[in-house]
């Protein structure tokens, strides 16, 4: 058994598991909010006392768990939140975000490709080495794209491909950086 507190007041109201698995199910079908129950018979009953759905309780123990529900207050920010979600849902931008890149404007098969180029080239530009424009079919050959620059072994990068140590330790470290001026 569960509690649920009246905002307001200090009521306690006795909410079952299967209370609770009809507001989760109105809070995903958008007609419920963590401070706001559902509006429903069973939900109205155990808020407001009423015992007419008794046979459809579980029976309890003699020594019931209460565990009261303390929810957060609904605020502007997450009524913001919302309805820019709805609207992305509506005009079909939830699909891109899901088909979208990661890294910019590139798509997945550009990443050992277009996006590497322009990474090293931004490398040499800010470094002023023509050691990362060097790098650059390197790093192709063995496929390593920017996808994977963050997370590779330095000892690959030296090793593997053959750029020296400063250079793949500048790579690592500076993709961030080139990644958020896309």
């Amino acid at each position: 058994m569960f509690c649920y507190i009246q905002p307001g007041t200090t009521k306690h109201c006795r909410l079952w598991p299967s209370h609770l698995g009809i507001w989760a199910t109105a809070i995903v079908n958008r007609s419920a909010t963590l401070t706001c129950p559902p509006r429903n018979p069973e939900i109205d009953a155990a808020i407001n006392g009423h015992r007419k759905l008794k046979e459809q309780q579980p029976s309890t123990s003699n020594n019931p768990t209460v565990v009261p529900i303390y929810l957060p207050p609904f605020t502007e920010y997450h009524r913001d939140s919302l309805q820019k979600k709805r609207r992305r849902q509506r005009a079909g931008e939830d699909v891109d975000e899901l088909n979208s890149s990661p890294i910019g404007n590139y798509q997945p098969c550009d990443y050992n490709k277009t996006a590497l180029e322009a990474y090293t080239s931004w490398c040499a530009n800010k470094f002023g080495d023509h050691e990362f424009v060097e790098a650059f079919p390197q790093l192709q050959k063995h496929k390593i794209g920017v996808d994977l620059i963050e997370d590779i072994e330095l000892d690959i990068l030296t090793k593997v491909c053959g750029i020296s140590h400063g250079t793949g330790v500048r790579l690592k470290k500076s993709f961030a950086k080139w990644k958020a001026t896309l």
